[in-house]
């Protein structure tokens, strides 16, 4: 056997073997004998007719298939371990060359394993934001706590308008038929919203309590509710009850009741403290990232093409799923995006590629380091979740184990640690 090895393009290589006629012959012989052995001659048993009779009743381009079916794999595996090659996926197999008493020569691709060439990875220059919060974002967030906590109470009025809010029953319809399982009660419409879709608080503008208002409203084709998608309905707005905003007064009273501190001084000091910590957080997420795509942009990889297939795949069937779970299809998913399947596909591809590349950077970091996961770290981190959670450890670790995504916790904290080496030997400046 001869073979004979070339590197198409980085991870992929075409192995040439030539097999010698003898050791083909011999594989056809066995063959032709299994076949024919199966074949019904007349005027003899089974097996039993000579090879120049039965060579007439034989499918001798079966006999070929099954041949090349035999000799292909084995030489091919043969030819592997000659050269050393580690295979990384199934080959792609071109037959050069097949006739009786002549040599097999075939061609095999073959993608073989990821590489990468690590950049210097320690001493990664970094920019981390300095956390400054100012009275004015504490004063921001006081005025957004204060808007979570309106109420909304009766209003001295009796006509809808500017400054109310008006708890409207929706009806919907279809010609006659009354779409109850679409229709709402009690929703509460603010008078002065410019961005409501469709414009209902428009619609009864100057409505009284207990007047009922049409409007007619026509659905896209591509609305995501296969029922009204399309279609032309009414809706009938009743009027209930009007109802005017009333924002807390921020003093010590409400800083007490939205929280378990004594005065608003106090409340401030805790926002302040909130914000600091999540800007903290923001900005090492920022450095953990900025790291990450330093060591992938600067390292080397390569990879086959046949791993961004397997990544598409499964972000699709992921994306198919969670869609499903909503009662949505892919094309619902398309249409709300205003993009083609084959864009949306590439923006995968690319996505996939990215994705791979980082993993193999840092799995050859965690290899170069020695880095691996414990199951005390594994408890650890669940207790950790239990503890933020506020239920058990036991509980948590139920729930990874019922959803088997143990494993995707160990890769968590594994990807974790290895960002967590390249913190620590960053040269990180505030700015």
């Amino acid at each position: 056997m001869q073979v004979t090895l070339e590197q198409v393009e980085p991870c992929i290589v075409a192995v040439t073997v030539e097999v010698d006629a003898e050791a083909v012959q011999q594989t056809i012989d066995r063959v032709f004998k299994e076949v024919a052995g199966k074949v019904a001659v007349p005027g003899f048993r089974k097996g039993k007719a000579p090879r120049s009779i039965l060579e007439r009743f034989v499918d001798q381009e079966a006999v070929r298939e099954r041949a090349i079916s035999q000799l292909v794999p084995e030489h091919f595996a043969q030819a592997l371990r000659e050269k050393g090659v580690e295979p990384f996926a199934p080959p792609e197999v071109s037959i050069e060359s097949f006739e009786v008493g002549q040599p097999l020569r075939f061609t095999a691709t073959v993608p073989t394993r990821p590489e990468v060439r690590l950049c210097d990875y320690r001493d990664l220059p970094v920019r981390r934001r300095r956390v400054e919060i100012s009275d004015a974002d504490v004063d921001l967030e006081l005025d957004l706590l204060r808007r979570r906590h309106t109420e909304l109470v009766d209003a001295d009025a009796e006509v809808a308008g500017s400054g109310l809010v008006a708890i409207v029953d929706l009806d919907l319809y279809r010609g006659e038929r009354h779409l109850k399982k679409r229709s709402q009660t009690d929703v509460a419409l603010d008078m002065d919203q410019t961005d409501m879709v469709p414009a209902f608080n428009v619609a009864i503008e100057g409505a009284r309590i207990g007047e009922t208002r049409e409007m007619p409203v026509h659905f896209p084709d591509d609305f995501q509710d296969p029922v009204l998608a399309g279609k032309d309905v009414t809706f009938k707005i009743t009027v209930k009850a009007l109802k005017t905003k009333q924002v807390p007064e921020l003093n010590d009273e409400f800083a007490q009741k939205v929280s378990d501190v004594a005065d608003l001084a106090a409340l401030r000091d805790q926002i302040r403290q909130q914000l600091e910590e999540s800007a903290r957080e923001v900005a090492e997420r920022e450095v953990r990232d900025q790291l990450v795509e330093q060591v992938v942009s600067r390292s080397e990889v390569h990879f086959p093409e046949v791993l961004v297939q397997e990544q598409t795949a499964e972000m699709l069937r992921r994306q198919a799923s969670e869609l499903e779970r909503q009662n949505l299809t892919i094309d619902d998913f398309l249409r709300s995006r205003e993009i083609d399947f084959p864009t949306y596909e590439r923006e995968l591809r690319e996505d996939a590629r990215r994705r791979i590349r980082t993993q193999l950077v840092l799995e050859q970091i965690a290899e170069q380091e020695k880095i691996e996961v414990t199951d005390e770290e594994i408890d650890q981190e669940i207790e950790r979740m239990a503890s933020s959670a506020g239920v058990s450890s036991s509980a948590i670790r139920a729930a990874f184990e019922k959803q088997n995504s143990l494993a995707g916790l160990r890769t968590s904290i594994f990807f974790r640690k290895v960002v967590d080496l390249l913190v620590q030997s960053a040269r990180i400046v505030e700015e």
